[in-house]
């Protein structure tokens, strides 16, 4: 199991208007090169189980063994620090079963994501089933100047995408999909 603590994993999110496939082609017009996966986009189903003050999923993909993730992170506009542990999941059904029998299931996230890496950031483009089109970018970041230059590269980011004007969202794609859509966004100044 890994655990990330502050500053952990800071990350933004936004939807996009132009179709993923645009971003897509920016993307590998800028250079960015694409995660080594088995597959071009990857297919990710997100059970979200109840929990208090924080989130829980298990995450299944069928390239690579299914985890349960635990978050904690801020419902606010902008760039958003996480802390996180990650555990590998051997027996997925039978965990599925116990957490949803324990806990009860909140909802179920399915994406197709095209995950690019540059530099330190991932760089994913979405598309959320029932949800529509959205573009994170997310940064592992240890001290005080790697979160400065990863806040300026992230700027430079969303310059060559034309993101700068896009209002960035506050929560996660699990209170968008039970919020009905609706976006709560704080704009970019």
């Amino acid at each position: 199991m890994s655990d990330r603590t502050r500053p952990g994993m800071d990350e933004i999110l936004a939807k996009l208007d132009q179709a993923a496939e645009s971003a897509a082609a920016v993307l590998e017009v800028l250079g960015c090169r694409e995660s080594v996966v088995l597959d071009r986009v990857l297919r990710q189903k997100d059970t979200y189980f109840r929990v208090n003050q924080s989130r829980l999923k298990l995450r299944e993909m069928p390239q690579e063994d299914p985890e349960l993730i635990w978050y904690r992170r801020p419902n606010v506009g902008g760039i958003r620090t996480s802390q996180y542990r990650r555990l590998k999941v051997t027996h997925v059904d039978r965990v599925k079963a116990d957490l949803s029998a324990v806990l009860g299931v909140e909802a179920v996230v399915v994406k197709s994501r095209r995950l690019y890496r540059w530099r330190n950031f991932r760089i994913h483009v979405d598309q959320v089933d029932q949800l529509g089109n959205f573009i994170e970018f997310e940064a592992v970041l240890s001290d005080s100047e790697q979160i400065q230059t990863g806040e300026e590269q992230l700027e430079q980011l969303r310059s060559w995408l034309d993101l700068e004007r896009v209002a960035t969202i506050a929560t996660s794609y699990l209170e968008l999909l039970l919020d009905g859509g609706r976006i709560s966004e704080k704009p970019k100044n």
